[in-house]
């Protein structure tokens, strides 16, 4: 008995310390990018991350910058429509190659039916739509997400089994004026929350971001504070990530437009 209760709280230890690896690195970028407003009809997008700090008062960039904790540096292609068809995903070294590149298929509605990673042999996964061509179910070989929504079409709960841990992840989605306010993911098994709070612009850009977690080594007592620099479609650019008014990121974007 006793070492079956060893066995239960070293699992639980290990559910534990997989989450917290997950947050304790958790990038703003990912939210950035997904919930940003693109103007205009963008061909592609390509943003490249650098460390960065204060030299003579003014934040400079010191070398590209990509840990796997943190999210890849990337070039995206849009077609006409605006939806993605191809990724190409940079390492986690800062040597510029290629590490992999993503593809994207859609049906006649434009709905996404499948994507795959180049040299690998597509997946065969299945989505589900809803009569007003939302997606609410995608099933893949290794795991499942339901999405609900709100009754005017904003994504409400995005709900995925973890098979690595066997736990469930449901994430929920707060807006203001249409943009993400607060995103609660929570985890069933460890019974965790994961807020993370964020403040914008006019335009819906991040300009503020903040963490409070149930576990309190994560939470942030102050906000990280983001600042652009825009082209003439008033897309971004350049973006300084300042953490205790102190640059830490610098990200440059390249866009092309059709």
């Amino acid at each position: 008995m006793k070492n079956r209760l060893k066995i239960i709280g070293l699992l639980i230890g290990l559910i534990l310390v997989v989450i917290l690896f997950k947050f304790m690195f958790f990038n703003p970028r990912e939210i950035m990018f997904e919930d940003s407003i693109i103007y205009g009809k963008v061909k592609s997008i390509k943003e490249i991350s650098y460390k960065a700090q204060l030299r003579n008062n003014e934040p400079v960039k010191i070398k590209r910058w990509r840990k796997g904790h943190l999210t890849d540096d990337f070039h995206c292609f849009f077609n006409e429509e605006g939806r993605p068809i191809k990724k190409i995903i940079y390492p986690a070294a800062d040597t510029g190659t290629v590490s992999k590149t993503l593809r994207y298929k859609y049906n006649k509605r434009g709905q996404l039916i499948n994507y795959y990673q180049d040299n690998d042999k597509p997946t065969k996964p299945e989505y589900f739509y809803n009569q007003n061509g939302q997606l609410i179910k995608e099933k893949r070989p290794l795991n499942t997400i339901r999405y609900d929504y709100y009754p005017n079409g904003s994504l409400y709960h995005k709900i995925q089994v973890d098979p690595e841990i066997g736990d469930e992840f449901i994430t929920t989605y707060t807006y203001e004026n249409n943009f993400i306010k607060y995103l609660d993911v929570y985890y069933t098994v460890a019974d965790w929350h994961i807020i993370d709070a964020y403040e914008r612009d006019k335009s819906g850009n991040i300009v503020k971001y903040k963490l409070v977690s149930s576990f309190s080594e994560l939470n942030r007592e102050k906000w990280d504070e983001f600042e652009y620099e825009y082209d003439k479609y008033n897309n971004w650019i350049k973006c300084i990530h300042l953490r205790n008014k102190k640059p830490i990121y610098i990200i440059e974007r390249e866009i092309e437009y059709y």
